[in-house]
């Protein structure tokens, strides 16, 4: 068992420790001083400052409730790490990957009523980056998130079953520049827009399946995705990589793009 605290004290002999897998922190810095408990008996302290990164580690939930700013979020190469903002301000230099490593899986990077998040140029956001990683995914609920580069599932070869969940009447992905990919490699991956969430895409043109098999984009429930100018192209050229793929709308989803639909591929 693990004991912890985040107001210096030692763990110890504490009124405030916590014996939890959740870690709650309201504000960086944060120092946590935590020993580990085996048959009433404490190791020795350990001591660790939260500045700017998300802390990960397998099994555990990390939650922010406060100011965030850091270079990147990486949800580890291992399993069931979540970490969670809740009303938090954030702000990212880097990357944000929820699944970064050959393998990794279980984990999830969940956004709820954060107001508005622009990524930096060439920064990227992927729910199952690594080789073989499954089962990894990223919320995005009541928050705007604006960006010249992607929100993307499935981000390696053999990358499976990761999804990206847009939900919520105040949540709304801005995706600018050229050309944007949304599904990249990997198979039986999702891209979900829901409950009133709005997906509002200014590039040209949108490939939302590029080298994906049997993977879906799902519209539903008021959700909606728009672009006054945009094409979209399910596969890229004729590969035969691309496969088995699907833009469902339902439920009073809706889609409203000014440009064509292009379908490459076998049975997309």
């Amino acid at each position: 068992t693990v004991v912890y605290t985040t107001d210096g004290s030692d763990p110890a002999d504490s009124a405030t420790a916590v014996t939890s897998k959740t870690l709650t922190i309201a504000a960086l810095p944060t120092i946590v001083k935590a020993r580990a408990l085996k048959n009433g008996e404490y190791s020795a302290l350990q001591e660790l400052t939260y500045k700017s990164a998300a802390p990960v580690s397998d099994g555990y939930t990390f939650i922010f409730e406060g100011a965030y700013a850091g270079d990147q979020i990486i949800a580890p190469t291992g399993t069931e790490c979540v970490v969670v903002f809740s009303n938090a301000t954030v702000a990212l230099t880097g990357e944000l990957y929820s699944g970064y490593g050959d393998g990794s899986h279980g984990n999830a990077v969940k956004f709820y009523d954060c107001g508005e998040i622009d990524l930096p140029a060439g920064k990227n956001w992927y729910a199952g980056r690594g080789k073989g990683s499954y089962n990894n995914s990223i919320l995005i609920s009541n928050t705007v998130v604006r960006t010249s580069q992607e929100v993307a599932v499935g981000g390696a070869a053999d990358s499976h079953d990761n999804t990206v969940v847009l939900a919520g009447p105040l949540a709304r992905i801005e995706m600018s520049g050229k050309q944007r990919d949304m599904f990249n490699y990997g198979s039986q991956n999702k891209f979900v827009v829901t409950d009133g969430a709005n997906l509002s895409v200014t590039a040209t043109s949108l490939f939302a399946f590029k080298y994906a098999t049997n993977s879906e984009l799902i519209i539903e429930d008021g959700g909606s995705l728009t672009g006054s100018s945009l094409s979209i192209s399910m596969g890229r050229g004729n590969s035969g990589l691309t496969a088995g793929n699907a833009i469902t709308v339902r439920n009073g989803g809706s889609v409203a793009v000014g440009g064509e639909l292009n379908v490459y591929g076998r049975n997309n």
